[in-house]
């Protein structure tokens, strides 16, 4: 029981120093403003079969020129009691630029294409005032999707 008390007594403490000033916290959206890579874990893929993206090749651009082909490699639900899963998940092993574009090249359908990527200053939930540096704008074929989590490809209606 001390324990516990002394843990939330060290907690209270601690949120009341945790806040930043003003300039703390404008020299952290400059400094995230200006980040160009970032973690893309994980990269969602929605209303796919499994066949269809059980691996998926990225092609990295910037501008018109290709630098990079990556894979991701996704798990299949065989031997689960799943019989359909809506979303898939996968991760590169790569951070992302945001200034580049990448061509997602899922199943057979035209390449899915992320870009116009942007670092914002993001709350973070954590006890205080917590701030984080994230990639939540982009565009994926030129729909725009502001202050969204993580990146979530989703299969093209067939028309």
């Amino acid at each position: 029981m001390k324990v516990n008390i002394f843990l939330i007594v060290l907690l209270l403490c601690s949120c009341e120093n945790s806040k930043w000033t003003d300039k703390e916290r404008t020299d952290f959206k400059k400094k995230c403003e200006g980040q160009v890579y970032f973690d893309t874990n994980p990269i969602y893929f929605s209303g796919f079969e499994f066949n269809e993206i059980d691996t998926v090749m990225i092609v990295e651009k910037e501008a018109l020129v290709a630098l990079d082909t990556l894979y991701i490699y996704l798990e299949s639900e065989s031997g689960k009691k799943v019989y359909r899963r809506i979303r898939y998940s996968g991760t590169p092993k790569v951070q992302f630029n945001i200034s580049h574009t990448y061509e997602f090249y899922l199943g057979s359908d035209k390449p899915y294409v992320l870009s116009n990527m942007e670092m914002i200053m993001s709350p973070q939930p954590v006890a205080g005032e917590g701030w984080g540096c994230v990639m939540r704008n982009y565009s994926i074929d030129k729909n725009t999707f502001k202050d969204k989590g993580n990146i979530n490809f989703t299969k093209r209606s067939s028309e």
